[in-house]
């Protein structure tokens, strides 16, 4: 009787730790799903009205998406401005519009060409891109003789007519190829035959290499690379277009997981 106590106890500790390991896989399993399901903040920042115009003031305006969802419950969002060539920056909160929109209004006291850095903290996600444009003063153009104007017109309005919108994918895995993908507009039309080129560089390091662009339809443009590290990388999009006299260029930047 003894003995059979002995078999009928040690079976049901067997039958336990079964259920235990079960359990313990099925928890697991729950986890990485669960993990697999993050997807990673996007910014698009767009400004307007264009071209901006020194002493006029435009808006800032960040679009904050996960996936297909819109992002309406960002932590932390500001704009980071400055002048090329100088080191003061000036940071601006940004304030909720809905839809997940963030905005902030600015005006230039003067011409040039200047950066943004859009920082926006979501969900336990930060991603930063930056880009250039140019500031112009209009009402002085109006005012030189015609051959000035025609020399200050082409030097300005590469960064007024020409918007350049990066798309890379979603999500970005180390040893990975990944897709770089830009939507170049000229004057409000795809801007056909130009050369197109990614600079790209990891945040931190001097090294950077150089990736031809394919035209896959008109107007679009991209190449595939491999990045071998995590971390965040710059991206700058040269454009070239003899045409239109274009010689352009804008910096994005990526997170490779």
């Amino acid at each position: 009787m003894i003995r059979y106590l002995a078999v009928f106890f040690v079976m049901m500790l067997a039958i336990t730790g079964c259920s235990n390991v079960n359990e313990n896989n099925v928890n697991k399993e729950k986890t990485k799903a669960g993990t697999e399901d993050i997807k990673p903040i996007s910014v698009d920042v767009a400004i307007y009205p264009s071209p901006i115009e020194v002493s006029h003031e435009v808006t800032f305006e960040a679009t904050v998406t996960q996936g297909d969802e819109k992002v309406d419950d960002a932590s932390d969002v500001e704009f980071e401005l400055w002048k090329n060539g100088e080191e003061i920056h000036e940071k601006i909160k940004a304030e909720h519009q809905g839809d997940g929109i963030y905005s902030i209004k600015h005006s230039f006291a003067e011409t040039g060409t200047y950066n943004v850095i859009t920082h926006v903290t979501a969900r336990d996600m930060h991603t930063m891109p930056q880009r250039e444009f140019n500031v112009v003063d209009l009402q002085g153009q109006k005012n030189v003789q015609p051959k000035q104007e025609t020399a200050v017109a082409d030097h300005h309005h590469h960064g007024t007519d020409l918007l350049i919108h990066f798309m890379g994918d979603e999500e970005i895995k180390v040893n990975e190829e990944a897709q770089l993908k830009v939507h170049i507009t000229y004057k409000k039309s795809p801007l056909k035959g130009a050369r197109v080129r990614f600079e790209v560089w990891k945040d931190g390091q001097d090294k950077h290499q150089f990736i031809d662009a394919t035209e896959d339809k008109a107007g679009e443009y991209s190449a595939k690379e491999i990045f071998n590290e995590q971390g965040t990388y710059n991206i700058k999009v040269h454009v070239e277009e003899e045409k239109n006299k274009i010689h352009d260029h804008q910096v994005e930047n990526l997170t490779v997981h």
